[in-house]
């Protein structure tokens, strides 16, 4: 047994412990206290502790022992704090569904926008000016509405697509609406052309992508036209899968359409952008930029389930692994053809740097005359220009091509899902130097 005299000793060594400790505390309380404005009839002075400090004090038990909290205060080594997490990065919410529209000729007509945070959208015209001046007006219909989904429930990129049907003429008045995550699709008739401007819904039988839907937005939607630059179908790729499911009828805008599955095809990691090359208003090949790969399709004539891919470029080697500005879709791509509806350059937009490059001759590079293809540098500033980077939020910049009356592309309006001005980028013929202009939006009724 212990000797009373030692135990005592004991004791009193604890209790001025636990005095030293409490008045530690005290003092580090007092130090903000300090700093506060002396104005403030909350502050308070060196020499009283805050109830804060006050809770900080070891309390003894009525045997004079401290308890387990506060021993453990004496002994335990201090531990760093560790730091707090980084914000998450938010996910896309703004313009990113887009339909452009075109007029006789494959000039530029009408642009509808819509919102993947809400599926309320804005309605563009007077594209036919091929300028920085647009007229703005809103749209009482809502494309959740449309496709039958909450309003509360923000969709993915790569979840909603609107593709153009092409009339033998060039010219644009109808579309298909895709919701990819559940298969379903329904055609907008005489879109642009009447009140509504988006036209009349037409529900099909059934859900023609039911094989395909998946969660998660990895798909593209492109179509494919005939000789006669008509649209005859439409492609609905799987990136992560390798998929793809071919829809035909398109230009009768059939209820019923037959639907082809596409097996083996290669896959991409991201949300890919997708384009398709023409030749002669044929579409004999596409072209499927992922977050790090550029894959190039030939189309078969004969067979809708044959796609071929003949070119592969490495995009990461090109122009490097990071980015300045998250987004789950980094590429955008669109054609840049002539006056002969011919694919005669592609426009590389990437987001995650704000640069806009351009690959010369892709259907070269498609049948394989072209074995090094390598996109040049157009503009390095487009995030710059748009308010810079945003590093917590994801967001997606998309290339809208501007045709002039010929049906030639002569630049590309730039369209920010953050909700910034739009952008006109315009390509000069001779000496291929683009200049990039703010797009002046005219309030219409």
């Amino acid at each position: 047994m212990m000797p009373l005299s030692l135990s005592i000793r004991r004791i009193r060594r604890r209790v001025w412990s636990s005095l030293a400790i409490a008045t530690v505390a005290v003092a580090v309380a007092a130090v903000p206290a300090l700093a506060q404005d002396a104005n403030d009839p909350t502050a308070q002075t060196a020499g009283e502790a805050s109830p804060e400090a006050a809770a900080l004090e070891p309390a003894p038990t009525a045997q004079g022992e401290l308890e387990p909290a506060a021993a453990a205060q004496e002994t335990d080594p201090p531990v760093a704090a560790e730091p707090p997490p980084a914000p998450p990065i938010a996910p896309v919410e703004g313009t990113a569904v887009i339909l452009a529209l075109t007029d006789t000729g494959g000039q530029s007509d009408q642009m509808f926008a819509f919102d993947l945070s809400s599926g309320g959208g804005r309605h563009f015209d007077r594209l036919d000016r091929v300028g920085p001046r647009l007229r703005l007006r809103g749209l009482d219909r809502n494309l959740f509405e449309m496709l039958g989904r909450s309003p509360d429930v923000p969709a993915e990129v790569g979840e909603i697509f609107l593709e153009p049907i092409y009339l033998g003429n060039g010219s644009v008045d109808s579309a298909i609406l895709v919701e990819s995550s559940t298969g379903w699709m329904a055609y907008l008739a005489d879109v642009g052309r009447r009140d509504p401007v988006l036209g009349e819904l037409r529900t099909l039988i059934g859900r023609p992508f039911d094989s395909l839907a998946a969660v998660g937005g990895q798909f593209s939607l492109f179509s494919r036209r005939n000789s006669t630059g008509q649209t005859i179908g439409a492609y609905l790729y799987h990136a992560a899968s390798g998929r793809a499911v071919y829809l035909g009828g398109l230009e009768d805008l059939e209820i019923d359409p037959p639907v082809v599955a596409v097996e083996g095809l290669p896959t991409l990691a991201g949300r890919p952008s997708a384009a398709a090359l023409l030749q002669g208003e044929r579409s004999v090949g596409y072209v499927l930029a992922g977050n790090a790969r550029l894959l190039m399709l030939a189309a078969d004539e004969a067979q809708v389930s044959r796609l071929s891919p003949s070119a592969e470029i490495d995009l990461v080697a090109m122009f490097g692994a990071e980015v300045t500005q998250p987004t789950p879709q980094r590429f955008a791509v669109m054609p840049v053809q002539n006056s002969d509806d011919d694919t005669i350059a592609l426009w590389l937009l990437d987001t995650g740097n704000g640069t806009l490059s351009e690959l010369r001759e892709p259907l070269g590079v498609l049948r394989g005359e072209i074995r090094s293809p390598r996109p040049r540098q157009l503009r390095d500033d487009l995030l710059d220009r748009l308010g810079g980077p945003r590093p917590q939020n994801e967001r997606v910049l998309t290339l809208v091509p501007a045709n002039a009356s010929n049906g030639a592309t002569v630049g590309a309006w730039i369209v920010d899902s953050a909700g910034r001005p739009m952008l006109f980028a315009s390509r000069d013929a001779e000496s291929g130097r683009v200049t990039l202009e703010r797009v002046e939006l005219e309030l219409g009724s």
